[in-house]
């Protein structure tokens, strides 16, 4: 048993840095993309149209590249929750705390950081493509 708890706990710490990852994952790329997007107003109201559709560009790519990042980390994360509670139910360990802590997550439903986390990447994706679109309309149509 003693083996047992020492091979859960490594692998619940390694889950933890695994969510720690994650949060600063969504802190920096969110970052990077409010910044990219208040820089990008800014040069709507200067005219600088190629550099502004070109930080348009910039901003679909990092907002792509960070919901990668982010389906990478959750489907890890996932797989190493999965072993964990494998061995709870096999008993391995003395107490099911990951099934009981995932079973009281579920009940709450309460969960608006992993909503904002999927949904913001997608939604400056949207930005970015509307700012490209605006740039192509300008060009072509004005």
């Amino acid at each position: 048993m003693s083996e047992n708890i020492e091979i859960y706990k490594a692998h619940l710490q390694s889950a933890d840095k695994l969510d720690e990852r994650r949060d600063a994952t969504v802190r920096a790329y969110g970052s990077v993309c409010a910044v990219v997007v208040t820089v990008t107003a800014g040069l709507l109201t200067q005219d600088h149209p190629l550099v502004s559709a070109a930080m348009c560009v910039l901003l679909v790519l990092v907002a792509w590249i960070w919901r990668e990042t982010l389906g990478t980390l959750n489907a890890k994360l996932i797989v190493k929750s999965k072993g964990l509670m494998q061995m709870e139910r096999e008993e391995l360990v003395p107490f099911p705390f990951l099934t009981r802590e995932t079973d009281e997550w579920e009940r709450s439903k309460t969960r608006p950081i992993q909503v904002v986390s999927r949904l913001a990447p997608d939604a400056f994706r949207v930005i970015g493509v509307l700012g490209i679109a605006y740039h192509i309309y300008g060009w072509f149509f004005t």
